[in-house]
């Protein structure tokens, strides 16, 4: 059955499910004066909205791909570069959020660490997504095969 999704798909996926998961554990701490506070990705700022977002958006691209979603909206827009740059945003909005949580005594916590796993995944799934779709123009809703279209 996962024999029809390619590597890449399943690379994305599970990047997508490790952030989705991470999100609602608890990415920062901080201990003062006695007081513990503890934040998740949705708490932590609008980075990790952001984060859970492109999470979101990396699996309706993955099921947009496997006709899981029938949309005439994004038919001539390039596969491999959506999901490149959704990995991307998912990397950059990661960076602003440890930059700007690690101020004011703040410590990462375990679900930050597996949320940088997963949008590691999900930014290599996007890049392995790009490069598999280099060759001819391969848009997101043609259910067509690479190897057809040369």
């Amino acid at each position: 059955m996962l024999d029809r999704y390619s590597k890449a798909d399943r690379v994305c996926a599970g990047g997508a499910a490790l952030v989705a998961i991470a999100t609602y554990l608890p990415w920062f701490h901080s201990t003062t004066g006695g007081f513990a506070v503890t934040v998740n990705g949705f708490r932590s700022g609008i980075a990790g909205d952001i984060v859970f977002l492109t999470a979101a958006a990396m699996v309706l691209l993955l099921m947009i791909r496997h006709g899981i979603v029938r949309t005439g909206l994004a038919a001539d827009l390039p596969e491999g570069e959506l999901f490149l740059g959704t990995g991307g945003v998912a990397v950059l909005a990661t960076i602003v959020q440890i930059m700007v949580g690690n101020g004011g005594g703040h410590m990462p916590a375990k679900g930050l660490l597996l949320g940088c796993l997963g949008i590691a995944a999900m930014a290599v799934g996007g890049w392995m997504q790009y490069r598999d779709d280099a060759g001819p123009s391969h848009a997101i809703g043609k259910h067509t095969s690479p190897r057809m279209l040369r």
